[in-house]
């Protein structure tokens, strides 16, 4: 019984993801608040920028105040426990880091998912009201850090002319998911009254792809002279190149399918001719595969401009591919799913990933400096942006960022304790839950200067 429910909890849970997922914005996962309040720019790395002096040289180090909302509430995690609550949680893992006013209120979309989880679904959707989940969301993520060592060839990094190879190596870790919702769903759910669908079906469809690799990173790095009137330590042209050989270590493909049908009183059928839910599922532990990544600045003066591109030919082949399917027959008596193993799929499946572009432009005065993100790539086009002006103890900041059809404010401030010792704060808009309505969340990190 436990392990059914545990999978049953699986299966709903990454339905929820696929809801909770438009939050994954960097500012719910970035530990240094002075870049949230400047509309969570760096969104998308680009390595290039590593090879220069960094005109403000500093580690940020988080105060993780949302760490301890997140624990006050641990059973919600814990699919065998009474009190699991698998739509909060998911808003929790979203922006785990963060203090988020009102973050555990209760709404209707974790009631619908609670009876979801626990075969106890109400027959009259009504009751699910309030819960307004979008049409359609397509969204894809790559979590892929790499650490290694650069070997000089000519010069260094400090010179106006170098050239170097990089190894290092890291995890390469991907989701993606398809979540589609029936219109006419979406209409009762949004509806400010009851409202009776009779014999009519309203499906709500997944897919989750997700994989887990190993990246082994051979890399070029180089920095050539740029000719200008008066040229500072900085300026020059700057670029670098990855490939990266992946060796897949697992594989997840999760399609779900919920169907309600309703009887003539336009409630849900106690005895559909359908099966409710059904899941297929299909997993590897063997691929591999291969993803380039290229990037550059230009620093000139007071002025930067970076590009990158990241991801180009990115593709995993996957074999040895097994499946099986769950499915649910009863939605209300509380019964688990049957499983039902397939025979394994022949040949391979090769899974690929948007490649994702990026281009910056900062400028840098004595007391004050902005910088403006457009990318485009997992996440669609999306816009970070912001600015800051010093004075000699406070900093003031303020930014915005774009993602998805919505625009996100953000604010903060840094306190200068010492010339080596700040503090920052910012406080940023987030729809970091399933119903995507708008948050505050309150971020606070330390900031220690560091050599140049």
């Amino acid at each position: 019984m436990r392990l059914m429910k545990s999978v049953r909890t699986f299966l709903v849970f990454l339905a929820v993801l696929s809801l909770g997922s438009k939050a994954g914005y960097a500012q719910n996962f970035s530990g240094d608040a002075r870049k949230i309040a400047l509309g969570g720019v760096g969104s998308s790395e680009n390595f290039a920028t590593n090879m220069v002096q960094d005109r403000r040289t500093y580690t940020s180090i988080v105060v993780p105040l949302g760490l301890f909302q997140v624990m006050r509430t641990p059973r919600i995690f814990d699919p065998t426990h009474p009190d699991f609550d698998p739509i909060r949680a998911a808003e929790n893992a979203a922006n785990p880091l963060h203090y988020v006013i009102n973050r555990n209120r209760s709404d209707a979309g974790q009631l619908l998912v609670n009876d979801l989880v626990n075969a106890v679904v109400q027959r009259d959707l009504n009751a699910y009201r309030g819960f307004v989940p979008p049409s359609e969301f397509k969204a894809a993520g790559l979590i892929s850090p790499s650490w290694g060592k650069t070997f000089n060839i000519v010069g260094n990094k400090d010179d106006e002319r170098f050239h170097a190879f990089y190894i290092g190596a890291g995890p390469y870790i991907s989701v993606r998911t398809d979540f589609q919702v029936d219109d006419d769903l979406i209409d009762l759910l949004a509806s400010n009254t009851n409202v009776y669908r009779a014999n009519t079906q309203f499906d709500i469809a997944d897919t989750t792809t997700a994989q887990g690799a190993a990246a082994i990173t051979l890399g070029y790095r180089g920095r050539l002279p740029l000719l200008t009137a008066s040229p500072t330590e900085r300026d020059g042209i700057y670029f670098g190149a990855n490939y990266n050989y992946l060796r897949g270590l697992h594989y997840e493909n999760l399609g779900l399918n919920l169907r309600f049908d309703t009887d003539q009183a336009g409630l849900v059928a106690l005895q559909p001719t359908t099966t409710p839910v059904v899941a297929n599922r299909t997993t590897s532990k063997s691929g591999s595969g291969l993803a380039i990544d290229v990037a550059t600045l230009v620093s000139v003066q007071r002025w930067d401009f970076g590009f990158s591109a990241r991801g180009i030919g990115n593709r995993i082949t996957w074999k040895n591919r097994e499946s099986e399917r769950y499915v649910l027959q009863n939605l209300f008596n509380g019964g688990d799913f049957t499983t039902i193993e397939l025979p394994s799929l022949p040949g391979t499946e090769r899974v690929t990933l948007p490649v994702d572009y990026s281009g910056t432009v900062a400028y840098s005065e004595d007391r004050w400096s902005s910088v403006a993100e457009i990318s485009h790539g997992f996440q669609g086009a999306s816009f970070h942006g912001g600015g800051e002006y010093f004075f000699r103890f406070l900093e003031l900041r303020g930014g915005a960022r774009y993602s998805r059809n919505k625009w996100h404010g953000s604010t903060g401030f840094g306190v200068n304790v010492s010339p080596a010792i700040g503090i920052d704060v910012a406080a940023f808009e987030t729809t970091a839950n399933a119903e995507r309505k708008r948050k505050v969340g309150i971020a606070l990190s330390l900031r220690l200067k560091t050599k140049g």
